[in-house]
């Protein structure tokens, strides 16, 4: 009776679950040839550096969590549940990252309003310089007398700044 029991449990549970691996398995390959196929796209080789390494690593966790959630929710898993630890667990993170979330704000401000590019030289107040290189959190710049400051982009954004080269 017990083996029966033991049996039956897994038929069902154990269909689940390998049903659920296989999804995981098919779907991480496809997030694959997908982020591939964006990547190669001509809209997006258009776009800043910065902005496509943000967007590529978006897209590409956003949908592993679309299909882990999808996975759990095929092995049995309410999905009310699994939300309220989705929603919790995004709160947590949002406050223990708050200040690179401030940066990774201040970034993709930059990144879209482009109050200066690459080249150009700027002076915040603190620290002036030309800009080598910006990202997602932080803003490089080489001052007059060759030395590298990285400035956080949460900074710059919510701060007055001079952009000589304009």
């Amino acid at each position: 009776m017990l083996i029966n029991t033991a049996f039956d449990f897994a038929k069902t549970a154990g269909l689940r679950i390998i049903f659920a691996g296989i999804l995981i398995a098919v779907g991480f390959k496809i997030i694959k040839i997908l982020i591939s196929v964006i990547t190669k796209s001509l809209h997006f080789k258009k776009l800043d550096i910065g902005v496509q390494g943000f967007l590529k690593s978006f897209i590409n966790i956003l949908l592993k969590i679309i299909i882990l959630v999808t996975a759990a929710a095929v092995i049995g898993v309410p999905m009310t549940s699994m939300v309220a630890v989705l929603g919790s667990a995004g709160l947590a993170i949002g406050l223990a990252l708050q200040g690179s979330l401030s940066n990774i704000a201040g970034g993709i401000i930059i990144l879209m309003f482009k109050p200066f590019s690459v080249g150009d030289y700027i002076d915040n107040g603190t620290y002036s310089g030309t800009v080598t290189g910006i990202n997602i959190f932080y803003t490089r710049l080489l001052t007059p007398d060759n030395s590298r400051v990285v400035i956080p982009n949460g900074n710059l954004s919510n701060q007055s700044l001079i952009n000589v080269s304009a």
